[in-house]
């Protein structure tokens, strides 16, 4: 009878713990820098209407840089902006204002002679 008891408080006590877990905002699940997306350097060119975009392409908007998820062609007037197609788009975060250092070619060595 002792081991029903400390059972179902036990029951009890997951229940109440697993029901205000799932009435949580998310939110505030995560903490406060949930969705805080870090500063990134962006020198992707500048997302334009028209042009097909590869998947995995990416591009800067609004100060924001963008990876496109899938192939697809921005249509001129369909609204298919990286910000307000979430389907198309991934936000990789707001753009640093900096610019990566250029890439220099490794120096050419002539061959040795012999």
């Amino acid at each position: 009878m002792r081991s029903r008891r400390i059972f179902a408080v036990v029951a009890g006590a997951a229940m109440t713990v697993t029901a205000a877990v799932a009435f949580v905002p998310s939110s505030m699940a995560a903490g406060p820098s949930a969705n805080a997306v870090p500063l990134v350097v962006c020198a992707a060119p500048t997302w334009t209407e028209g042009p097909t975009y590869q998947a995995g392409a990416q591009v800067t908007y609004s100060g924001r840089l963008y990876q496109a998820l899938v192939t697809h062609t921005a249509h001129p007037g369909a609204g298919w902006n990286p910000a307000s197609t979430p389907s198309l788009w991934r936000d990789l975060g707001a753009c640093s204002g900096t610019t990566p250092p250029p890439t220099t070619p490794p120096p050419t060595t002539p061959p040795p002679t012999t």
